[in-house]
């Protein structure tokens, strides 16, 4: 496969996700496109523990997107709302600090 091909995919708009078939039969899931770096000898990616993967241009055999993306799999930590009590929010006081003299 071409890096211009490789390319194609991490540049598409919506960025959609795919995977990357090996020919020693490794996958590897691109999820978002600041997850792979692309070069002319060399593509970068991380797989699910972290680790840095190298991989060769020549050694992959297919691409394939991924039809439909899943939100947890988008985005796996998402942040909830906090609520507090009207009780908890009465306690919490702010002190807000003069602003320092302006100086021309």
């Amino acid at each position: 496969m071409t890096v211009d091909e490789i390319r194609k995919f991490v540049k598409a708009r919506p960025f959609r996700m795919f995977k990357i078939h090996v020919d020693n039969g490794e996958k590897y899931l691109i999820t978002h496109p600041e997850n792979i770096f692309v070069t002319n000898t060399i593509i970068v990616t991380v797989d699910e523990n972290g680790d840095s993967i190298f991989i060769t241009p020549e050694s992959i055999s297919t691409i394939r997107q991924i039809a439909e993306q899943p939100s947890q799999t988008r985005f796996p930590y998402r942040r909830t709302s906090l609520s507090l009590s009207p009780s908890i929010t009465d306690s919490l006081h702010y002190r807000q600090r003069p602003l320092p003299p302006a100086r021309f």
